[in-house]
């Protein structure tokens, strides 16, 4: 009898705390520090934007800067996956602009990215590119259409020239 009071007094204390605990102070913490990568913020997307919007822009804006870059093309590739998080709002104008300005500044490096990803990803970049936000359509076609003879792009110009 004794245990069984004792245990229900522990459940309303965790539950106590559970409610008094303010649940950003357990997040404020999320990709900080050595954590503040690209890879954190795809697992975190949501929880990170709605604790700590400020970090998640940085975080952003240095993953799309190294893709800029062109340096290292992982940082390209892992840039170009972030079309699988849910991209509504400014997030999706952000991501739209980048990627436009990517395809027409730095083809090459976009079109190598965009064979290092998976299908789904390339079609889902694909299409941003056919409806451009900050760029003329006419200019991202014209990539596609200087590199429509090269074989290790012919699938991705294909998706693109070519839409079912």
């Amino acid at each position: 009898m004794r245990v069984l009071v004792s245990s229900r007094i522990f459940i309303c204390f965790v539950i106590f705390l559970l409610c008094v605990i303010p649940l950003s102070g357990i997040a404020g913490t999320l990709c900080e520090g050595s954590k503040a990568t690209l890879d954190c913020l795809k697992q975190n997307s949501f929880e990170l934007y709605s604790t700590n919007p400020e970090l998640f822009w940085s975080i952003l804006n240095q993953a799309a800067d190294k893709a800029a870059n062109c340096e290292n093309p992982s940082d390209t590739v892992r840039f170009l996956q972030l079309v699988q998080i849910p991209l509504d709002g400014a997030l999706s104008e952000f991501y739209s602009e980048k990627i436009e300005n990517l395809c027409l500044n730095k083809p090459k490096c976009f079109l190598n990215a965009m064979v290092s990803l998976e299908k789904g990803e390339r079609i889902a970049n694909i299409k941003r590119l056919r409806t451009p936000l900050v760029t003329d359509p006419k200019d991202i076609r014209r990539v596609f259409e200087e590199h429509k003879k090269n074989k290790k792009y012919k699938e991705i110009v294909d998706l693109y020239l070519n839409p079912e």
